[in-house]
């Protein structure tokens, strides 16, 4: 699977492979880092879309964080 995009937001990176059909998140502060793919990738880029969609004044960085803290997707990173 081919690398789509690298983008670094804040203190997050985030990379997707398969424009969508995979993506790394990760804390560059701490280096851990979350890997979604398949359903779980879908579900990752719904939940972006939701925060960026009801919070427009959120800038990326926040909503990295947003989602690393308030989805939970932090709680299933894993030490880079």
């Amino acid at each position: 699977m081919t690398l789509t995009y690298s983008r670094l937001y804040g203190r997050f990176q985030l990379e997707c492979w398969g424009n969508g059909l995979a993506y790394a998140l990760t804390d560059l502060a701490t280096e851990m880092q979350v890997y979604v793919q398949g359903d779980d990738a879908r579900t990752f880029e719904e939940d972006r879309a939701a925060i960026e969609n009801s919070s427009p004044e959120m800038d990326d960085a926040a909503v990295m964080a947003w989602l690393w803290d308030q989805c939970d997707y932090g709680s299933a990173a894993v030490q880079k």
